[in-house]
């Protein structure tokens, strides 16, 4: 049987793999039906070329695996839950006989948000890397609260007189001179407002780091020792 090259018109027989007149290829990859992305777009209730809505893609977010457990985040669940973890995390770090162990704390802020998402999520387990993304999360935003109440309370001891007290009855405990004058300075250049601000913001600058990486663990470490066992490590 023969067929017409669609270059020049010429008769070329079936099978031949090039049009002996003009030398066109007569293979032809056919193209995807046009039918088949209205027909998708029916199925999901849209008309073609309408974008999915946001809902339907925070919810593709989070991949649902056979045994109930999930990878990936969906951020309409996320956020609330780092948002309660941190604050639980932020408020025991503040608390006078608690904040003893604050580092166990900010580590707890990504433990307490892994398990609020499980529960939003009614999931039995979530992937160690979708509690490491949570716990990041959750221990920046309970670095906020920490920060407030903390900055609260040093200007409190700073202008009552307390935070010299402290550094004294350290002072005294040392009985090398040099030291006990060294820290003596100390503790002057603390009680003006420059040495104030300046001791403030290099603690919140180490708040902040050890929120966010202990927060981090605290996720991962949780949800890998209460959810799934993922021999393969972690998931994205």
């Amino acid at each position: 049987m023969e067929h017409s090259c669609f270059r020049c018109g010429a008769r070329v027989e079936d099978g031949v793999n090039f049009c002996p007149s003009c030398g066109a290829p007569q293979i032809r990859v056919p193209a995807r039906p046009a039918e088949e992305a209205p027909a998708a777009a029916a199925e999901a209730g849209r008309q073609p070329g309408e974008v999915a809505p946001a809902s339907l893609q925070h919810e593709r977010a989070a991949v649902p695996v056979e045994d109930g457990g999930v990878r990936g985040l969906d951020w309409t669940d996320a956020l609330p839950s780092a948002a309660l973890g941190g604050a639980c995390g932020a408020a025991l770090a503040l608390i006078p006989l608690t904040s003893l162990v604050f580092p166990v704390w900010m580590a707890a802020t990504g433990a307490f948000a892994v398990s609020f998402y499980r529960r939003r999520r009614r999931v039995p387990w979530v992937a160690a890397g979708t509690g490491a993304r949570l716990g990041a999360l959750a221990g920046v935003i309970g670095f906020v609260p920490f920060a407030i109440g903390f900055a609260i309370q040093f200007l409190w001891l700073q202008r009552s007189g307390m935070l010299r007290e402290y550094f004294s009855h350290i002072n005294t405990a040392n009985p090398d001179p040099a030291v006990q004058q060294r820290m003596q300075q100390f503790v002057t250049w603390l009680q003006t407002p420059q040495g104030a601000a300046v001791a403030a913001v290099c603690m919140l600058i180490f708040a902040f780091l050890g929120f966010l990486v202990l927060g981090t663990i605290g996720g991962a470490v949780w949800a890998a020792a209460t959810g799934k066992r993922e021999p393969q490590g972690f998931s994205r």
